[in-house]
């Protein structure tokens, strides 16, 4: 009789311990909150069901993400944000091409950017369509 009850409570205490597990488990699933992962290379930003402020590099980005979209990027006007956005160009190659601009002045063309290392024929097909070197005041007209 004794061992019946021991085996009872056993039983029970497991039960209530699967029980509280179970209930932890569902309780975290239920009240997971929103959140975002930023890679900074995302084509897209998107927006949270809870109103949050973005960090001024989430709005650069944001911003030359819009400004991919509309037209190709000038190479001898863009951040290194709005570089980054190109296939294949991370910081450091942003950086590279920013520098060479710097020193070098503006790209005659867009083959220039071979002369950038680490931007070969590969990477140089891959955002061909995505970049200009066009004077801005040929896009408007002035």
């Amino acid at each position: 009789m004794k061992d019946i009850k021991t085996g009872m409570i056993f039983l029970l205490i497991v039960l209530l311990f699967l029980t509280f597990c179970l209930g932890v488990y569902v309780g975290k699933r239920s009240s997971g909150s929103d959140f975002e992962i930023y890679t900074g290379k995302s084509a897209t930003v998107k927006e949270s069901t809870q109103a949050t402020t973005q960090r001024p590099e989430q709005e650069e980005t944001q911003k030359a993400v819009t400004s991919a979209q509309n037209g190709k990027i000038n190479i001898n006007t863009a951040t290194l944000q709005e570089l980054m956005t190109l296939p294949g160009i991370g910081e450091t190659l942003a950086q590279r091409i920013i520098d060479y601009r710097q020193a070098n002045g503006d790209f005659q063309s867009v083959m220039d950017l071979d002369e950038i290392k680490g931007i070969g024929e590969k990477t140089l097909e891959e955002i061909m369509d995505y970049v200009t070197v066009e004077d801005e005041n040929e896009n408007t007209g002035s």
